[in-house]
Order: C-alpha cells, then sequence, then structure tokens
C-alpha cells in the first residue's frame, strides 16, 4: 500500500491516500491517514466551502474512498464504512456523521462500486482477496481468490472490475461476476500495481508501477508502447477523466496527463506558491475540475488542467 498502516496509525503520519467527486458533483470526499473524513464543496465561483466532517472509530487510517450513487464507501483496517447521501450534510455542533459497517476480516486497501446502480461493492484486501459486498444489506456475497499476493488497487465501471496486486498482477472480470473467474489477465513483473483506472469507454486499462502508466487495450489485449518520461519516479494513482484523458503521479510531485496515450500533453508540478505536494497518492476528476492530493494533507485544483487555481490544507 501507499504508505505503511502501523505507521499511519500509531505515528500519525498525516495524509491523504484517497479523495473523491461526488458523482455529476461538487462535492469532494477527502480521507486522511489518521481516519479523518472530510467533505467538501466548490461552487460555480471555485470557493470551497466545508461541508462536514468525522472520524473513522480509533482513527483507523482511511486506505481507500470511493463515492457513487449509494454514498461515500471507505476502505479501512478490518473494516468497510458507507456514508449514506441522505447522512451527508451540514453538520449541526460537533455531532458525528452515521457510518454504515460492512464486516470485513482483512485491510480494504482500495473499494469500487458496480456502476450504474452500485448494487455490489468491491474491497482490495490484504488477505490477496477481493471481497463484493451487498450494498443494501451489507452482507459479504462473494469473494474472489485469484491473486496470490496482497491486493493492492481495485476499480469498476458497468462492464469491468480490475484488480492489481503487489506481486504485479491484473486480473480482469466482469463487474456483474457472471462468471467469478477473470476474463483477461496481465503481468508486469516484480513491480506492486499501485494505480489501476479503466477509460470512460471501456477501451483502456492503466496500470501504474513507476516511470508511466502502462496502457493496455481492453479490446484486443494489446499494449501500448511506452510513454517516455525523463525522471521516472514511483506512481501512485492513475486517473481517466470524462474526456479520457489518462492523468498519473507519483514521486517527486509531478502529474502528468496524456491525452493520445502516446506522449506526455501536460507536466504539472505539484505545488502552489511555496507549498508543495511531494507524494501525490490520489488524483480525481469532476465535470469541470481536476484535483491532485497527498502528503501533508495537500489538495490541489484545476479547471483547465493546465495549471493549479487552488490549494489548501486539511
Amino acid at each position: 500500500m501507499k504508505v505503511k498502516l502501523q505507521d499511519a496509525i500509531v505515528d500519525y503520519y498525516t495524509d491523504i491516500l484517497a479523495h473523491c467527486f461526488e458523482p455529476n458533483g461538487d462535492r469532494l470526499g477527502v480521507g486522511t491517514t489518521t481516519g479523518k473524513i472530510v467533505v467538501l464543496e466548490r461552487d460555480d465561483n471555485t470557493q470551497i466551502t466545508h461541508v462536514a466532517d468525522t472520524m473513522l472509530p480509533g482513527n483507523s487510517a482511511v486506505l481507500g474512498l470511493h463515492w457513487s450513487s449509494k454514498g461515500i464507501f471507505i476502505g479501512a483496517k478490518s473494516l468497510l464504512y458507507l456514508l449514506k447521501p441522505e447522512d451527508i450534510h451540514h453538520q449541526v455542533g460537533a455531532a458525528p456523521l452515521p457510518y454504515v459497517k460492512f464486516e470485513c476480516l482483512a485491510n480494504v486497501f482500495d473499494v469500487c462500486s458496480q456502476a450504474p446502480n452500485d448494487e455490489k461493492v468491491f474491497g482490495a484486501c490484504d488477505d490477496c482477496k477481493i471481497r463484493v459486498w451487498d450494498v443494501e444489506t451489507q452482507q459479504q456475497i462473494s469473494e474472489l481468490a485469484d491473486h496470490k499476493s496482497v491486493v493492492e488497487v481495485c476499480n469498476a465501471n458497468d462492464e469491468y472490475l480490475v484488480t492489481g496486486s503487489q506481486d504485479g498482477k491484473i486480473y480482469v472480470y466482469e463487474s456483474n461476476l457472471r462468471t467469478k473467474k477473470p476474463v483477461i489477465s496481465f503481468e508486469v513483473g516484480k513491480q506492486t500495481i499501485s494505480g489501476l483506472d479503466i477509460s470512460q469507454n471501456s477501451t483502456w486499462l492503466a496500470a501504474g508501477c513507476k516511470g508511466s502508466p502502462i496502457i493496455y487495450n481492453l479490446r484486443n489485449v494489446a499494449t501500448l508502447p511506452e510513454i517516455e518520461v525523463e525522471k521516472p519516479g514511483k506512481i501512485y494513482t492513475v486517473h481517466f477523466d470524462k474526456q479520457n484523458n489518462l492523468w498519473w503521479s507519483g514521486t517527486p510531485g509531478i502529474v502528468y496527463r496524456s491525452s493520445d496515450l502516446t506522449g506526455i500533453s501536460a507536466k504539472l508540478k505539484s505545488s502552489f506558491g511555496e507549498t508543495s505536494i511531494y507524494h501525490v497518492f490520489s488524483l480525481t476528476s469532476s465535470n469541470n475540475c481536476f484535483s491532485a492530493a497527498g502528503s501533508s494533507t495537500g489538495i490541489l485544483f484545476s479547471e483547465n488542467g493546465d495549471y493549479w487555481e487552488e490549494m489548501i490544507h486539511l
């Protein structure tokens, strides 16, 4: 995973490992390694306001976060949580937001759901399994056990569920789980898959390890030529926006964009003024905004993807 779980809990080393925009909305859910969940809202004038915040029990580190039509799913130590839409509201006083708990016997490093109805939620777990829960009942209904190493990341849409592990294996399933075996598999060697995303048109799969993402064509199972990067660094996150631009970042803090999947279209330092995010752990976008987050609870915002308009710290 991106940081050592024990260090995050014991030493209170505070980073943002995951943040995600509300589907077709302007609210942003953010989770930190000290267990804080924050909901922000960005208005038409690009002003950012605080909507709500709460803490996970025991200050458990937020390892994964995904905002779907069912609410905000939060992956943590031995538990999966859900903040339902009706419970995400401006708080009165310091009342904590109510959680729905999904029982889990493993740490949930990443979380995603089956679009468009989000009836199933998937968790990438440190016991080498992908767990599947029914959102309405909160009961585990299945598990996928093809990985032989810790599963770091997962992502899903209406067609595919994709998973990646620490031994460089990537499995592609049908997201409806009509069959519980992978329909496609890839291997990148003995490298941890730390970022994984599917393009909006379900044609491309990007996997992040180091340098530039490995890009696969899911229609013909071909691999695109590697995009050249001057100083290859560790990749922690990859992201396809709604225009199928591919973004990636990690260490040292540079955010890259490729519009044609063959070369770099933009390169942004993850800094604003005198402040920088050295480790970028999370990328997300809405219809009109792109955001990067990571070390020292920094969050950057851009409307055009060419430069940052604002940076905040939690």
